[in-house]
């Protein structure tokens, strides 16, 4: 909110605006409100579209807001990593010793762990228990109007976030030059790794029930 403020004074209508997940875009009228908003003063150029939605509901909304907007925008998702699911204004003293090394977890009664951190302005965030991953729908989201895939790596080492964004690319690759069933073959390959196990596609196929 503070950069929708900056903007409404700075009037900056070069300015390329992306609507990222904190604003939790899940229908037009969201859009259309901060493209009201600021169309004197930037433009929307990205909008990531909510995880509470499926692809079915993504076409429909892609379609409904370009049809809204002067300028096209572009599309993404958030594809890969732990997905903040509380953004809190309290302050946790524990969370800034980091010279223990410790970890903190929320833990509900199914035993799943939700990972906690602070932010930069001592905010306190929420990880979903599981990581995303969408590597396994790869063709039908490049089927799809989606033209980015956000990936989070902050939580990776080095190596393993190599590995990741290598293999998004060669799947994304094989799905644009091979087709569905050789991609398929690649990403069933990597159901045994640990960088791609125990996920969650979110609603990405099922939606929100």
């Amino acid at each position: 909110i503070g950069a929708f403020h900056f903007l409404l004074e700075e009037k900056s209508p070069e300015l390329d605006m992306i609507i990222s997940d904190n604003l939790n875009t899940f229908n037009s009228l969201g859009v259309e409100f901060y493209h009201d908003l600021l169309k004197d003063n930037a433009n929307i150029a990205e909008i990531e579209l909510s995880p509470e939605l499926n692809l079915e509901e993504m076409r429909d909304l892609i379609r409904n807001i370009n049809g809204n907007l002067e300028k096209s925008a572009s599309f993404s998702i958030f594809g890969y990593g732990y997905f903040p699911i509380i953004n809190a204004r309290y302050k946790v003293e524990m969370l800034n010793d980091k010279s223990s090394g410790n970890e903190y977890y929320l833990e509900d009664v199914k035993g799943y762990k939700f990972r906690i951190e602070k932010d930069v302005n001592d905010n306190i965030l929420v990880y979903n228990s599981k990581k995303t991953c969408v590597i396994f729908d790869i063709y039908k989201i490049i089927k799809s109007p989606i033209e980015y895939i956000r990936l989070d790596l902050g939580n990776l080492k080095q190596k393993e976030a190599i590995k990741v964004v290598k293999a998004f690319k060669k799947a994304i690759n094989i799905a644009e030059n091979r087709g569905e069933d050789k991609c398929g073959e690649y990403v069933n390959c990597l159901k045994d790794d640990i960088l791609f196990k125990d996920y969650t596609r979110g609603h990405l196929l099922r939606g929100v029930k």
